[in-house]
């Protein structure tokens, strides 16, 4: 690119209106095939004004062509509300090559950036989607739908904003690997709400679980850990909901002193025992 292509180059921030976006699209000739589930995600962010000025660009041609930003465009649309970007105006149309050509940033990296290890940031960012979706619809897995409210910036927000996500993290990654009867993101997750309606008796049921030591034969504990066992060697596959519910479920007849007499009892309706977290204390607004 030679001197005088450098000078054409102008950015600015711009608000876009739902009009514009329209004009602009229509030389939009060099893009890649459109995502319309990125396109609604986009917009429920404009509609709700989540949308910010973070730095990335929409990218226009020296001839008018939409280089990158035609998913920003196409959201503002569909919300009918105005957003506002960096715009890139008079790049070079021989530059549309080189876009996109990077990996997106995870919300494991974002949490790498502000200094946690990897795998504290792994394990805190995917125990946030879970945490989010569990206050917003009162279960801890969900579809592609629900993918507006588990954005990687969402989830190192969620992170910062709960601290003692961190400090479970942390604690699980001293137990170590051998007896993780699920993934340390779900066991923070579990343990993050379940100690916010008995306190003691999580971090003695976890402390259980995670070393196996001292557990009678009648042991919830360790009816938990068989069960976990016996699911490994199956055939059958269990969903994620149908796992946390054999925590939840065994956690609960712990905290209440019940022994496994009749241990068949706590895996009965497993997928429904998230119902038990769903208090005053875990969430507010819970009816």
């Amino acid at each position: 690119m030679n001197d005088q292509e450098k000078r054409e180059i102008e950015s600015r921030v711009v608000t876009i209106t739902p009009a514009r976006c329209k004009e602009m699209l229509q030389k939009n000739s060099h893009n890649r095939p459109l995502r319309k589930a990125t396109v609604s995600q986009y917009a429920r962010q404009m509609e709700a004004r989540e949308w910010v000025v973070n730095g990335e660009s929409i990218i226009i041609s020296n001839g008018g062509d939409v280089l990158d930003g035609q998913h920003r465009l196409h959201a503002c649309i569909e919300a009918d509300v105005p957003f506002t970007s960096m715009v890139v105006f008079g790049v070079d149309i021989d530059a549309f090559k080189t876009l996109n050509t990077g990996a997106t940033r995870s919300g494991t990296d974002m949490l790498c950036i502000a200094g946690y290890d990897k795998f504290v940031a792994s394990t805190c960012s995917a125990a946030a989607k879970s945490c989010i979706l569990f206050e917003r619809f009162g279960h801890a897995t969900g579809s592609g739908h629900s993918n507006h409210l588990t954005t990687s910036g969402k989830k190192m927000d969620w992170v910062v904003c709960h601290p003692r996500i961190k400090e479970i993290a942390l604690a699980i990654q001293k137990y170590g690997m051998t007896n993780r009867i699920v993934s340390a993101s779900i066991i923070v997750f579990l343990w993050y709400y379940m100690e916010m309606i008995d306190k003691d008796k999580t971090e003695e049921f976890w402390h259980g679980v995670l070393t196996m030591s001292n557990l009678t034969e009648n042991d919830t504990r360790l009816a938990l850990a068989n069960r976990f066992r016996l699911i490994s060697g199956s055939t059958k596959k269990y969903s994620t909901r149908a796992k946390v519910g054999f925590c939840i479920k065994a956690w609960d007849w712990f905290r209440k002193g019940k022994t496994t007499k009749y241990h068949s009892n706590i895996f009965r309706d497993a997928e429904e025992a998230i119902s038990i977290l769903n208090t005053k204390e875990t969430r507010p607004d819970y009816n």
